[in-house]
Order: C-alpha cells, then sequence, then structure tokens
C-alpha cells in the first residue's frame, strides 16, 4: 500500500468514528425518581396525587409479596436520587436491606393501611396520608394536594355505586365465603358473609384449617376466595374439598396501564368484583 493510499485510508477510518461523535444530538438523561414506592399500592396513591410517573420508583410488581422481597443492587442504586421512600408498616425490613450510604439521605415513611386494602376509605385514607408526607418533603404543595383530593373524593363516590350496580345485577348478597384473612374485610365490604379464614398455605397451621371446614360443614360456602399475593395452593385445595368455585383477589393495583380513564386503584377493584360476578354465573 503506497504512502498516499494509507493516508487516504487512515482519514476515512477517523471520520468514520468521528463522524457519529461530532452528529450525534445530545440528549437529556433520563429523569431521576424522587419518590420511592415499596409496592404497586403506595405507587398509585403517589399517582391519583398528580405526581408523574417518571419521578416514582416501585419496588414490587403488583403479583409478589410485598412483605417478602430482596432489593436488588440496582433498586439500591436509583434511591440515590430519592428523598423519600413510602412503605407500609409490614415492610419495615426494608430499612435494614438499604446500603449504609443511604441511611442519612433517604426518609422511610411508614403508612399503616386500614383493614381492607381494597376498601375505598382505606384508599382513601392512604392517599391522604402520602400527601402529608409529600408536602412535608416539599414534593407537595398543599394547594395541588387539596384539588387531587377532592378529585379522589368524587372518584371514590363513582366507583363505590358502580361496585353495587354489579354485586346487584349479578344476585350476590350474603353468600357464604372461606377467604384469605387479607381479603376478609373487602369481602364483607362487598356484602359476602365470610364464616372462615385462612392464610397463605406456607404459614397455615392445621387448627385454622380445620375450623374453616368445621364452619363449611355446618353452612355451605359457594366461593373460596384466595389473595393472589399470598398463593392459591390452599385456597385451591380448599375449593376442591368443599366443591365451591375458587375466587381470587388482589390487594395491590398494575400501575403500568394506569391513566385517568381508569386509574390503577379503580381498576383492582373492578377487577375484582368481575372475576366474583364471573364465577357467579
Amino acid at each position: 500500500m503506497g504512502p498516499l493510499r494509507f493516508l487516504r485510508l487512515g482519514w476515512m477510518v477517523t471520520l468514520a468514528v468521528m463522524g457519529p461523535m461530532g452528529c450525534a444530538k445530545k440528549t437529556d438523561p433520563s429523569p431521576q425518581p424522587q419518590i420511592a414506592a415499596a409496592n404497586s399500592y403506595l405507587d398509585a396513591a403517589v399517582r391519583d396525587l398528580g405526581i408523574e410517573s417518571s419521578r416514582i420508583m416501585n419496588f414490587v410488581p403488583p403479583g409478589m409479596c410485598p412483605g417478602h422481597f430482596d432489593l436488588t443492587p440496582s433498586q439500591a442504586g436509583r434511591l440515590v436520587s430519592c428523598s423519600v421512600l413510602l412503605v407500609f408498616d409490614f415492610q419495615n425490613q426494608i430499612a435494614s436491606s438499604l446500603p449504609r450510604r443511604h441511611d442519612s439521605g433517604l426518609k422511610i415513611s411508614v403508612i399503616a393501611p386500614p383493614p381492607g386494602l381494597c376498601i375505598t376509605d382505606s384508599y382513601r385514607s392512604i392517599v391522604r396520608q402520602t400527601a402529608t408526607i409529600l408536602e412535608t418533603a416539599n414534593l407537595l404543595s398543599v394547594a395541588d394536594a387539596t384539588t387531587r383530593l377532592q378529585a379522589l373524593e368524587e372518584r371514590m363516590e363513582r366507583l363505590e355505586q358502580a361496585v353495587r350496580s354489579d354485586m346487584e345485577r349479578a344476585g350476590i348478597r350474603n353468600d357464604a365465603v372461606l377467604v384469605s384473612i387479607h381479603q376478609e374485610a373487602f369481602a364483607r365490604w362487598l356484602g359476602l358473609n365470610p364464616i372462615g379464614t385462612f392464610r397463605g398455605s406456607d404459614i397455615e397451621t392445621p387448627g385454622p384449617i380445620q375450623s374453616a371446614l368445621d364452619s363449611a360443614a355446618k353452612q355451605p360456602v359457594r366461593w373460596i376466595i384466595a389473595n393472589q399475593q399470598e398463593g392459591t395452593e390452599l385456597a385451591q385445595s380448599l375449593a376442591k374439598r368443599l366443591s365451591a368455585r375458587l375466587v381470587v383477589f388482589s390487594n395491590f393495583p398494575d400501575t403500568a396501564g394506569n391513566d385517568m380513564e381508569r386509574p390503577a386503584f379503580d381498576s383492582l377493584i373492578r377487577d375484582n368484583v368481575r372475576r366474583l360476578v364471573e364465577a357467579a354465573r
């Protein structure tokens, strides 16, 4: 290869490498989250206060048990930009799992959920608690919180009416059920009659199981209601033993499809009711 040809080839390689760098447009870095939610329920509450999804990070998908999970290194790294971490009181183990470098810069705010996460009054309470926390952290103005809470109140009233209508049309009222203890309050709110409760199969002991079976022997049950987050193995066994239909409720919404037309919490409740209505047919 002659000197001139070698020089020309060298310039071509140099321009090929530099060209994309010189022509590339600078892009803004992805927005960093400011609020960490330890479950999708709290994620939904934050969104209902008007916080953009890009400012929120959620640790636990809705199908997982929020009380038993490990914080991944990538999740711990993203916490660097967050000033508030919202957790339920049964998730206190999260604090001990955080890297030491986050201890001083991250405010861990514990929220005590009322019984029955799917009850509208429970959601109202949790959103109000969340609003107070974000106001204190200067992440939400009082005016915006007031506006959002008023809109939420009106929406919850419409949701309550829709649930009552669905239940009435399906003719579901005071039916006897065996239900996961994590769904008992919601089942009562729906107008069902829980005559016995149980826990997930990995932690339940024989005594409560036998007690639930004894109750069902005295009064036949129409449905066995399981809680998605704790698993359905025991509920399936009970349903087979008692020749009852299995219905699976969830306590945690899917925020991936959250929008103004179908907010995550509302979708959670309507989907639970839909499963019950379908099982009644």
